[in-house]
């Protein structure tokens, strides 16, 4: 027969049935026979189907496929605010700047239009002010704080209430950049 009555063979449709078939046939292969080109001869199919099904690149049940079929949404990037509980927190404040540390990263995270981001930002900055605020107002209330507070106007009477929350806030700053 010449090549031009000659029917080109057409390769079966890749199929469930079939992938599972070319997979049978390989494993039941002695080691030393185990090619591509002997499962193609027993199996009748092409080259690239009996590659892509031994190379896992087709399913060969309903689940998903290894390289398919996984969300496109990296687990890093889901937002913890919806875990944490102010109950997991110590104080108010602390779970306060916890989620302003979220909302940080979430907005570094995100692209936004310039202004919108400089705005956020701002809002970002004075909660965050006034956070630290609250905070230092909570810590004069102390008994430990307002003992405190009675030993640095003993030693200096002339002292203001905003001077030694000025003092405190500055030597905490440097507590802070010691321990860390």
């Amino acid at each position: 027969m010449n090549t031009s009555t000659q029917k080109k063979k057409l390769a079966q449709k890749t199929n469930i049935g079939l992938r599972q078939k070319i997979i049978k046939v390989f494993n039941h292969l002695p080691e030393k026979e185990k090619t591509i080109k002997k499962v193609m001869d027993l199996t009748g199919c092409t080259y690239f189907q009996v590659y892509n099904a031994l190379n896992g690149r087709v399913k060969l049940d309903r689940s998903p496929r290894a390289d398919k079929g996984s969300s496109r949404k990296n687990p890093a990037d889901e937002s913890p605010i919806s875990n944490a509980k102010p109950e997991q927190f110590e104080t108010l404040e602390e779970f306060l700047e916890y989620q302003l540390t979220v909302s940080a990263r979430d907005l570094a995270k995100r692209k936004y239009l310039p202004d919108v981001r400089i705005k956020l930002l701002k809002e970002i900055t004075m909660m965050k002010q006034k956070l630290e605020a609250q905070k230092l107002e909570g810590w004069l209330r102390k008994p430990e704080a307002i003992l405190i507070i009675r030993i640095m106007k003993r030693l200096n009477p002339k002292l203001e209430d905003s001077e030694i929350k000025k003092i405190y806030a500055e030597e905490y700053e440097k507590i802070q950049r010691d321990i860390n």
